[in-house]
């Protein structure tokens, strides 16, 4: 059995199911919708991240698997609200310059990159821990 586009259109789908005795939604206020539930979705991944997983647990996961499943939420949080947010709209302000650069300072601690900033003037020992001696 073979369904042209039309027939297939006309369809219910699960978008066209609805309960009875309840009306049908606006596509704007479904869209809504759709964007506070993955955002929500997003912001239960990042905390999922935050916490720790030391071996106990409703479910007889191994360390290794609860662990990479607590890793694995902030990726696919990243990739759930870059799909609420596809063109990654970012108005700048002072807060994310300034997160912007305890990222970099982050960086540069954590790769062990203390010789390009030793003797760059007054602010060269900001991503040292040691006095600049030049």
């Amino acid at each position: 059995m073979s369904l042209a586009v039309p027939e297939l259109r006309r369809l219910p789908g699960r978008a066209a199911r609805r309960l009875p005795g309840r009306a049908a939604l606006d596509p704007a206020a479904v869209r809504a919708r759709s964007v506070r539930r993955r955002v929500s979705l997003a912001w239960g991944l990042l905390f999922f991240n935050t916490l720790t997983y030391n071996g106990t647990s409703l479910l007889d996961l191994p360390s290794k698997v609860g662990k990479g499943m607590a890793q694995g939420a902030l990726p696919l949080a990243i990739v759930i609200a870059l799909t609420v947010n596809p063109k990654i709209k970012i108005r700048p302000n002072v807060f994310l310059c300034i997160v912007g650069l305890l990222v970099a300072d982050a960086v540069i601690t954590a790769t062990q990159i203390h010789t390009w900033g030793r003797c760059s003037g007054p602010f060269g020992s900001l991503s040292t821990s040691r006095p600049c001696g030049c």
